[in-house]
């Protein structure tokens, strides 16, 4: 189980760290809540 959510968070700050490269900060703050919502 602590494997799992061990991949479970690097593939999460794996995909802020894309969003960054792709939408710069300030619209990676707006596009993240909707980005939660979509993968919970």
């Amino acid at each position: 189980m602590r494997k799992f959510a061990d991949k479970s968070i690097d593939f999460l700050f794996r995909l802020k760290d894309f969003g960054q490269e792709q939408c710069g900060l300030s619209a990676h703050e707006d596009g993240r809540h909707h980005l939660y919502e979509s993968f919970l």
